[in-house]
C-alpha cells in the first residue's frame, strides 16, 4: 500500500504542476489579452481625440486655419488666388456686356433721336423699374430674377438714396 500511497502522492503532485502550469498559461493569456485590449482601447481613445481636434480646426475659418499652420496656407493663398482670378474674369466679362449694352443704347437712341442726356435718364428711370421689378419686357429684367441682386438690392437702394444728395 505504501507503493500505492505514493503513486498516488506523485499523481497528485504531477496534476497540481500540470493544473499550476494550465493556470499560469491561462493568467498569462489572459493579461496578453487585456493588454492587446487596453492598447486597443488606448488606441480608439486617441483617435477620438484626433478626430474631435480636426472636427475643432476644421469648424474654424480657413482664413484662421491658414495663419496657425504654415503646411496648409500655401493651399489656402493657391485656392484664394484661383478664386480671385476666375471672380476677376467673370467681373471684366460683366463689366464688357454693361459697356457694351450701354453703347448699343446710345447709338439706337441717338438713332432715335434722342440726346446722350436724354438716354441716361432714361437709364436711371430703367433702374427704378428694375429694382421696383416693375419691367413690362419680359426678358427677366426684374430685380427679383437675380439672386444677387436681391440680397443686396437694400445696399444698392441705399447707395442710391446717398449719391442722389451729392
Amino acid at each position: 500500500m505504501i507503493d500505492n500511497s505514493a503513486y498516488k502522492l506523485a499523481q497528485q503532485a504531477k496534476d497540481h504542476s500540470d493544473w499550476m502550469s494550465n493556470f499560469e498559461e491561462k493568467r498569462r493569456n489572459e493579461i496578453d489579452q487585456y493588454q492587446k485590449e487596453k492598447s486597443f482601447t488606448d488606441e480608439i481613445l486617441a483617435l477620438k481625440n484626433r478626430n474631435q481636434e480636426l472636427e475643432n480646426l476644421l469648424s474654424r475659418p480657413l482664413k484662421q486655419i491658414a495663419q496657425e499652420h504654415p503646411a496648409f496656407k500655401n493651399n489656402y493663398e493657391a485656392l484664394i488666388n484661383a478664386y480671385k482670378e476666375v471672380q476677376d474674369e467673370i467681373l471684366a466679362g460683366w463689366i464688357l456686356s454693361q459697356k457694351a449694352y450701354k453703347e448699343t443704347a446710345m447709338q439706337v437712341g441717338i438713332e432715335a433721336g434722342k440726346t446722350p442726356e436724354e438716354i441716361k435718364e432714361m437709364a436711371k428711370k430703367n433702374e427704378d423699374v428694375v429694382l421696383n421689378n416693375q419691367s413690362e419686357i419680359d426678358q427677366g429684367n426684374n430685380a427679383s430674377t437675380s439672386k444677387i441682386l436681391t440680397e443686396n438690392l437694400s445696399a444698392i437702394i441705399a447707395n442710391r438714396k446717398k449719391n442722389q444728395g451729392k
